[in-house]
């Protein structure tokens, strides 16, 4: 999902008016074991961001490129911070498009992580399965178009009818499946899709990482801006407060939704677009103790509406609505000052057993806590529509933790990833939006690939794709 805030809920005379907590930029710094001025001559690659993705490239760095030194900055004081932090952990492909650039970036990438980033470390994969939820007779249709298209593929999908579906989720609300029309196809089940905790496989990257000795530094708790050079040959450096830090090779940028924000302030005059092109998009996260007589779900569950998320714009149709699934105001439009929340439904048993309930977007800047409340109790609401017997509202769900955070959205509805134009030894990876578990792995493989010069594994097509455009 998003960013690491999280806020607790439950009835409790002791206990105040509940408020979001920040992780973004508070909190005690973690210890660290090396700084910068600890390498002689300076870190070759200056890394960033230190969310799944700029672990994931710094540990290929690391890993391929003998010698070479990285340094990971991050301006969240407790990590895993950012959407690593506050995720479901879907390694999907059901909701995808076969044949696409994107697919074949998040096929290679699904591919890697068994075993990734280190075998034998556990990172809380679940080799659950997903369950696709059509709305209606013209979304079973579609789920029967999307069937075929992932048989051609290679991927193992099943059309389940209601009855079927009952007997694979039966914690799913009974009415709703029985007013399906006999012999309509309700969902698509997907067995081969998997999850992971996007927190344990942070921390098992940052851990490998290093294990590289003095060759990797990370630096969380400081707000890095970039400093775009003026001397033709040199590469951009990175300030933090009023240290400068140079590096050798270049500056590789892998903010997340502080991606724009970063590059527009460091250029206005040239990069003032970024910031509209990686955009921070809001969402909330439901991770609640599993309620008492609620069947345990035994897949990962969403319904149809979401996947219409992942689809580029404008085949989404730019500047209008997202078909609203239900849930609080209309659609999410792509005004970023609008307050509009989309809502779609998932759900799935998390690597603590817990239920981990989902999930809104919305377009409301770098603001973490207004009208969250409000946006929970509409993901509650959604979800009691599949799942009878949950809490009417978050605040009275005891246990309760509501994960709140920032996506980091691309327009285009790809990822940007490659040199950005125009400054050489500057190269950026971001706009992964809800997907930079999934495809962190092959991900940090395309950057490598253009930070060292080598033929792109992936393909030329997938990297022309991915090459950061605005």
């Amino acid at each position: 999902m998003v960013t690491g805030a999280a806020l607790t809920g439950g009835p409790s005379p002791l206990r105040p008016r509940p408020v979001v907590r920040r992780s973004r930029a508070r909190g005690p710094r973690q210890r660290n074991p090396r700084t910068p001025a600890q390498c002689a001559t300076g870190p070759d690659i200056i890394v960033v961001g230190s969310g799944i993705t700029g672990l994931a490239i710094s540990l290929e760095l690391l890993r391929t490129a003998p010698g070479l030194t990285v340094t990971c900055l991050d301006g969240l004081a407790q990590l895993p911070g950012g959407a690593t932090g506050a995720g479901q952990g879907y390694l999907w492909l059901a909701h995808r498009t076969p044949g696409s650039p994107g697919w074949t970036l998040a096929q290679r990438s699904k591919e890697m992580w068994r075993g990734w980033p280190t075998p034998g470390v556990d990172v809380g994969w679940r080799g659950a399965g997903s369950t696709l939820l059509a709305a209606d007779a013209a979304g079973g249709v579609q789920l029967e178009h999307t069937a075929a298209a992932l048989a051609g593929a290679g991927v193992a999908a099943s059309v389940l009818g209601a009855r079927e579906l009952a007997a694979v989720e039966p914690a799913l609300a009974h009415d709703r499946l029985a007013a399906w029309p006999a012999g309509g196809a309700a969902a698509l089940l997907v067995a081969g899709d998997e999850q992971v905790d996007g927190r344990a496989a942070a921390a098992a990257l940052r851990a490998a990482c290093l294990r590289h000795g003095r060759r990797f530094a990370l630096v969380p708790g400081r707000v890095p801006r970039l400093g775009i050079p003026g001397v033709k040959g040199s590469v951009p450096s990175v300030f933090l407060e009023d240290e400068e830090l140079r590096p050798r090779k270049g500056v590789v940028l892998a903010a997340g939704a502080w991606s724009g924000a970063l590059l527009e302030a460091s250029w206005p005059d040239a990069w003032a677009a970024w910031a509209g092109e990686l955009a921070p998009r809001r969402g909330l996260l439901l991770d609640l103790p599993w309620p008492r007589g609620l069947p345990t779900l035994h897949t990962g569950t969403m319904e149809m509406e979401y996947a219409r998320h992942y689809l580029p714009r404008p085949a989404a149709t730019l500047g209008t609505p997202f078909p609203q699934a239900g849930g609080a105001g209309a659609a999410a439009d792509r005004n970023l000052a609008s307050p509009a929340v989309s809502i779609s439904f998932t759900a799935t048993r998390g690597a603590a057993g817990r239920l981990l309930l989902g999930s809104s977007r919305e377009f409301a800047g770098f603001d973490l806590e207004a009208g969250v409340p409000a946006v929970a109790d509409a993901v509650l609401d959604r979800a009691r529509a599949f799942l009878p017997g949950l809490p009417g509202s978050w605040a009275a769900a005891r246990g309760a933790e509501l994960r709140v955070g920032l996506r980091p959205y691309a327009e285009r509805g790809l990822p940007h990833i490659g040199p950005v134009p125009g400054c050489p030894g500057l190269w950026l990876a971001a706009g992964h939006e809800g997907s930079g578990l999934l495809l962190a792995p092959a991900g940090a493989e395309l950057a490598c690939d253009h930070i060292l010069g080598r033929r792109p594994r992936l393909g030329a097509e997938v990297a022309q794709a991915c090459m950061p455009a605005c």
